[in-house]
Parts: C-alpha cells; sequence; structure tokens
C-alpha cells in the first residue's frame, strides 16, 4: 500500500484553497487562456480541478466499499458466534449420551472468537467428521444413531451451515482487499495532486511580480511544524451491556484550536491508519467526552480496535493508542 502524503480530510481544505489562489493568480496574469499559470506537462488550474473531483469521487468508492466490508465482517460474526453455539450443544449432547466410550476424547475444542480462519475452523471441520462417524455407528452400545441437537438440528444442517460459514470467511477477505484497493487508489491520486501542489508554491513565485500580494497568501500543503495537536488522555474502557455498546471516556487534548475529535475504527487484528474509517465525531468542546460504539461488536467475543483522533482548526491531527472493546 503507498504511504499517504496528506489524509483526506486535510487534503479536501487545501486543494479548495490552491484551487482557489490558482484561479486569482490566472486573473492577475490576465485573465485568458494564453496567459494562464500551468505547471511542468501544461498542466493548468482546470486539470487540478478534475483530479480534486476525482478524488473526492473516490471518496465516495471508498466509503461503499468500507460499508461493504463492514457488512461482511458482521456477517461472518453472526455466522461464527451461530457455529460456536452449534459445537457447545454437539459437546454437550456426546458427553451426555456417549459417556464413558472414546468419542469423549475425541471432541473439538471451542475456538477462540479471533484467531485466523485455520484455526477457527478446524474445531468445526473435526465436529463434522465425529458427527459423521457418529451417525454411522451401529456397534456402540446404548446409542442409537441419529445424533439430534436442539430443535432436531441434523448433521447435514450443520453439513449447510458450515459451507456457508467457509464462504463467508472468503467473502469477508473479498470484500476488506476490495476496500484496501479502493484507499490504494485514492492514497495514488492524493499523492500525485500534492506533488502538484509542491510544483505550484515553486512556480507561482516565477510568475508573479515580487510586489504581489498574492506572493504572501500562497496556501500551505500541510500544517506548520509544532501544529500537532497533544492526544486525549485517561481513556476508559467498558462494556456498557444496558446499551449493548463500548463505552469509551477520555479527558481533553491540551491543545489550542481544537476543533473536534474523531473516533475511527479499523477491520482486522492489527490497527492500519491507511485503512481506519470514522465511525463517529464530537465536537471539541462538548460537555461529555465519550463515545458510545458497537461497530464491529455485534456479537458475543467479537473484538475491534479503535484510535480516538484528536483534530485542530486547520486539519492537523493527533492519534490515541490503541482502543481495544472486546464484546463479552
Amino acid at each position: 500500500m503507498p504511504t499517504p502524503r496528506m489524509t483526506v480530510k486535510l487534503y479536501t481544505t487545501r486543494s479548495q484553497q490552491f484551487a482557489a489562489h490558482w484561479g486569482a493568480v490566472n486573473t492577475a496574469l490576465g485573465g485568458t487562456p494564453a496567459t494562464e499559470m500551468k505547471l511542468k506537462g501544461a498542466y493548468a488550474v482546470a486539470g487540478f480541478a478534475t483530479d480534486r473531483t476525482a478524488i473526492l469521487a473516490q471518496n465516495v468508492t471508498v466509503t461503499n466499499a468500507d460499508n461493504a466490508a463492514e457488512l461482511a465482517s458482521a456477517d461472518l460474526d453472526i455466522k461464527k458466534a451461530a457455529a460456536k453455539v452449534r459445537l457447545k450443544q454437539f459437546n454437550a449432547a456426546v458427553t451426555g449420551l456417549l459417556t464413558d466410550t472414546p468419542y469423549l476424547n475425541a471432541l473439538p475444542k471451542q475456538p477462540n472468537f479471533g484467531v485466523i480462519e485455520s484455526r477457527f475452523l478446524q474445531p468445526f471441520d473435526d465436529m463434522l467428521s465425529l458427527w459423521t462417524t457418529l451417525n454411522a455407528d451401529l456397534t456402540t452400545p446404548g446409542w442409537t444413531a441419529p445424533l439430534l441437537l436442539a430443535g432436531g438440528y441434523t448433521l447435514a444442517a450443520f453439513t449447510t451451515e458450515l459451507t456457508a460459514l467457509k464462504a463467508q470467511f472468503t467473502a469477508n477477505n473479498n470484500a476488506r482487499t476490495a476496500a484496501s484497493r479502493t484507499r490504494d487508489t485514492r492514497i495514488a491520486l492524493i499523492n500525485a495532486s500534492y506533488l502538484r501542489m509542491k510544483q505550484y508554491r515553486t512556480v507561482v513565485v516565477s510568475r508573479l511580480d515580487p510586489a504581489n500580494a498574492l506572493l504572501q497568501s500562497i496556501p500551505a500543503i500541510t500544517p506548520p511544524p509544532g501544529s500537532t495537536p497533544d492526544p486525549v488522555g485517561n481513556i476508559v474502557v467498558i462494556w456498557d451491556a444496558a446499551q449493548s455498546k463500548g463505552k469509551i471516556d477520555f479527558t481533553a487534548s491540551p491543545s489550542a484550536n481544537l476543533a473536534t475529535y474523531e473516533l475511527r475504527t479499523c477491520i482486522g487484528s492489527t490497527y492500519r491508519t491507511e485503512d481506519e474509517t470514522v465511525v463517529t465525531s464530537i465536537l471539541s468542546n462538548a460537555s461529555l467526552l465519550q463515545f458510545l460504539t458497537n461497530v464491529g461488536l455485534t456479537t458475543s467475543g467479537a473484538s475491534r480496535l479503535f484510535r480516538i483522533y484528536a483534530i485542530t482548526d486547520d486539519g492537523n491531527e493527533k492519534g490515541s493508542p490503541n482502543i481495544r472493546i472486546t464484546r463479552p
């Protein structure tokens, strides 16, 4: 994945400033196509506007892909939780109906909710194999096949459910990959536009008279050094059972010129800023500095990483350390 030269929020603000300044410069130079300022490769303000429009459109594509990834992740969690219930029922049935038989030693153990795909699925493949053996067993004293779970749930039903679970793992991986690719595209577009803004800051000096006031208002690409805000502090996380949400309390960043606090999250066991999405935000002067969320936490055992960002008026930001919430 390419490294982002600037955040999406900062690009949106800065690029608009550059477009407006470029237009003012073109007016000062005569206001005609022949006199307008161009960068390397005859790149004009119209090209910059086209690139900006493409990036804003890519933002929508990223949002749609993120939503698809979140839905796929939520569906996977639901299927994983249902499978764990069936495994619990299966082990209870074998323990109760086949006491003092070798089957007890073969019972699979429950996987942790957040382990990798292969480790999560292994116990259920074992369960399928053992259930198949049990249904074909005509010799164990006191045992009568087939084994049925609550509600008359059959081996065939479990086979279908396990197949759907495996398919959802694939769908989830595909959705996450697709979302990551849309971000890669956006980063590449922003990085290219970032280089044009750097070129602009140099070329504009060569086109204007030294006394022209527009030279004093050339937009900055990034916030000035030392303007990065301090992070929030004293983060306290609990699971609010009454609201079925994770609750995150924190104290304010001591920095000046703060605008908002954003709660962001990232699907997966590793937090990647390139793949983070905004969950919600509050104003920096809010009377209650608290976030409530169940994003990625719709089923028991689900776990998700979050960060809180302090964001200044000029778009500079600082994220907190990772915040993990696990639903009991």
